[in-house]
């Protein structure tokens, strides 16, 4: 009987050792010997696993605060208003001195802008026109040459045809030198808002 509980423990033990993998509860196994006189005697074995000493390792979640932006007060300086010699009102920076010659010429620039940009568009229409002049000429001319019209009546209209020719390349001259001043125009009175900030 001895011998069986010998070996009941060192099985036990054995288990214990060996197997490492999972943690297992405490178990308590009772172990009955009978005796001849019909007593019992009872003998308790304990089987204990290890713990896991594995720590979990618990990931804290930082929260990340966003400062919340100030706005930046608004630091710039007071407008100043100007009258030009016939009236009219313009604004610039009070930091800015401007004498009444560069208000005067200010609105002088921009009028004379107008003014080119209204003939441009005219003379812009008038070349379209010429152009499209032109076109129906040389068609009518290719026209009077289908029909075996007389040489003389060919001629006048491919005389026709040239005078017009010239005054569309006229028109054309015009028109890209009013594009160039239109440019430098817009030049002298970007020069002007820029240097002294200028508003309406």
């Amino acid at each position: 009987m001895k011998n069986l509980l010998i070996l009941l423990l060192a099985s036990f033990s054995f288990f214990s050792c060996s197997d490492k993998k999972d943690p297992e509860p405490i178990v308590k196994e009772v172990v009955k010997t009978t005796k001849k006189d019909n007593s019992t005697d009872k003998v308790e074995v304990t089987k204990a696993t290890k713990k896991s000493t594995s720590a979990s390792t618990k990931t804290d979640t930082k929260k990340t605060t966003v400062p919340t932006p100030v706005p930046v007060p608004n630091t710039s300086s007071t407008k100043k208003k100007h009258t030009s010699s016939n009236g009219k009102v313009l604004f610039t920076e009070s930091s800015f001195i401007i004498t009444q010659n560069d208000v005067d010429k200010y609105f002088k620039i921009k009028k004379e802008l107008e003014n080119m940009i209204n003939e441009y568009k005219i003379i812009s229409t008038e070349f379209l026109a010429s152009s499209t002049k032109t076109k129906a000429l040389n068609q009518e001319v290719i026209q009077l040459k289908k029909n075996n019209a007389p040489i003389s009546e060919i001629n006048t209209k491919k005389a026709e045809v040239l005078t017009n020719h010239k005054n569309t390349l006229k028109i054309a001259i015009k028109k890209t030198n009013k594009e160039a001043e239109i440019r430098s125009k817009r030049i002298d009175l970007s020069e002007l808002v820029k240097m002294f900030t200028i508003t309406e």
